[in-house]
Parts: C-alpha cells; structure tokens; sequence
C-alpha cells in the first residue's frame, strides 16, 4: 500500500509507467463535473488501465466488506470529504462472503470478491486529496464513516498487474 497526498510525486515516482499514467490522468480530470462510471486513461486500452468515477455514502465500518482484486491494482483518491478505509494483508485465511455462491467466477469475471472480515486489518483515516495504492495482496474496507456519514465521490484507477512489470 501507497498513501500519500495526492501531489506527493515522490511517493509514486518508483511506480511502473501505466500506474504514473493513470495517477496523472486522476490529477486532471474535473471530478466535479466528470460523469460517473469508467473513463480510458489516455493510450491505453480498458483492460489495461481505467478510472470509475464512483459517488458514494460512506457506511459503518461493520456494514462494508473487505474486498480484494487480483487484476487490478487500485489508485484511490479523494478529493473531498473524509472516510475510513480497512487495510489488512490477504493472508488467504479470510472467510468469503457467505452470499457469495462461486467465488472464483465472480474474482475472475469481475475481478472482486468481498470477504466477511479481514485478519490484522487496520483503519486508516483518508482525508481530503489524499491517495491510496492498492496491490492485490491487500485486503481493504472502503467508504466507512470517517468523522460523520457522508457521500463523498471518488477516482479509482484500476491498472492491469501485468504491466507492472513492463
């Protein structure tokens, strides 16, 4: 996990170039005026890196699951408002969903599956313009209640892991 204020370059410096891309095609973009739902990042294709606009309410912390992927990485960001995010290592120990009937379909066709809890999971509080990375390996519990209940719109990149490797 990477989380660092959205204009902390050195903090995403290291990253592989699509991940750049896409956290640079975050920065400008009018989230105010941006419809909701997914946008190309500029030179690559959808299955490679996109952004979802999404607007949501923030929820209690034991209302929302913890999710994972395993093709995408997340780049999150939060323009405004306030919101805790679950953070937990997935140590393949987490109890899936009990109203998930075929896990490995929904991760592999829709590259989520959300777990009942997560083991060792920490909460870290994200305030106004700050981004969060997250690599497959990492369990997280997003949109929970930060200091109130709010709805707040998010960026979230979604770069395919095999490029970062290229």
């Amino acid at each position: 996990m990477i989380f660092a204020p959205i204009n902390g370059k050195s903090e995403m410096e290291f990253l592989p170039k699509a991940a750049r891309d896409t956290f640079e095609y975050i920065k400008t973009l009018n989230l105010d005026e941006v419809e909701p739902g997914p946008h190309e990042v500029p030179g690559y294709t959808r299955d490679e890196a996109f952004v979802n606009i999404m607007d949501l309410e923030t929820r209690p912390f034991e209302e929302a699951s913890p999710e994972i992927h395993k093709k995408y990485i997340d780049i999150q960001y939060l323009p405004a408002g306030n919101e805790i995010i679950g953070f937990a290592f997935d140590t393949g120990n987490n109890k899936v969903r009990a109203d998930i009937t075929d896990p490995e379909t929904m991760l592999n066709e829709k590259d989520i599956l959300f777990y009942e809890d997560a083991e060792e999971e920490s909460r870290i509080y994200c305030t106004q313009d700050t981004v969060m990375v997250l690599f497959p390996w990492e369990a997280h519990r997003p949109a929970c209640i930060g200091k109130t209940q709010a709805k707040i719109r998010k960026a979230v990149g979604k770069v395919n892991v095999d490029l970062l490797f290229k």
